[in-house]
């Protein structure tokens, strides 16, 4: 069990690719040492899980690719009810068995783009957990600062990449750092940091569950004032005018 990396040397100098892991002089390039890292960061949490675990069976979502079959809402699994993301990425649904328990992987299936999936089990599901680096399961309610959960009436929700359980991700290209959490008394708050020279006029943001009803920016007296919105078809596009290297402290309610 393995994946083999598809062009690990330059044969040649050639100005169609690009920094390959072993250059035209047989010598390591940072490349290497990027895919290393990752190698060895997924062989340290998933390896041992991956070479005794059983694979029942893999699935696409949105588009199916070499044959494997696309993931049916509803029908595919009787535990694993969708797996969904706000921004309309591919994904890869894995299902494996090890020691009597069900697993399920979910990969982003996109070479270019970074998104927000979220896996949606029903409301009486008894374990919803995450396997974590260090090799044991917590409730993905609890799991860690990049998991995202939430309840609906009939389902429980969750996933990566949904920005630090604040339940936001900044899904477009722009140069922006946004970081989300919440306070001790559990309200919501977003930080955005614009980090380009250009100002943004507006800011987009794709929400793992409903939108607010209010959101409202720290001024410089320490009072919060509100901060129009309009919800989109996975968030909210807020009428937020950020200036080169301006930051914004956001309250959600």
């Amino acid at each position: 069990k393995g994946i083999l990396w598809f062009f690990v040397y330059e044969r040649e100098p050639m100005s169609n690719y690009r920094l390959p892991p072993i250059d035209e002089f047989g010598e390591r390039t940072e490349t290497f040492n990027r895919l290393s890292r990752v190698n060895r960061h997924f062989l340290h949490q998933f390896g041992d899980f991956f070479l005794n675990a059983e694979h029942l069976g893999t699935y696409h979502t949105v588009k199916s690719y070499g044959d494997h079959p696309l993931f049916e809402a509803g029908k595919t699994d009787d535990v694993l009810t969708d797996v969904t993301c706000p921004q309309g990425l591919p994904a890869v649904v894995g299902f494996f068995s090890l020691n009597g328990d069900k697993y399920a992987a979910v990969v982003n299936n996109s070479v270019k783009e970074s998104g927000q999936f979220v896996l949606h089990v029903p409301k009486d599901t008894r374990v919803f957990e995450r396997f974590t680096w260090n090799h044991d399961c917590v409730r993905l309610k609890d799991a860690s600062w990049d998991a995202c959960y939430y309840e609906t009436e009939d389902e429980l929700c969750g996933g990566d990449r949904a920005a630090w359980s604040g339940g936001a991700l900044f899904p477009g290209d722009a140069d922006l750092l946004l970081r989300a959490g919440r306070a001790a008394d559990g309200t919501r708050l977003w930080a955005a940091l614009r980090t380009s020279l250009d100002p943004l006029d507006a800011l987009p943001l794709s929400l793992a569950g409903p939108a607010p009803a209010r959101i409202e920016r720290l001024a410089p007296d320490a009072t919060w004032e509100p901060v129009p919105f309009e919800a989109t078809a996975d968030g909210v596009l807020l009428r937020l005018r950020l200036l080169p290297l301006e930051a914004a402290v956001l309250r959600v309610r």
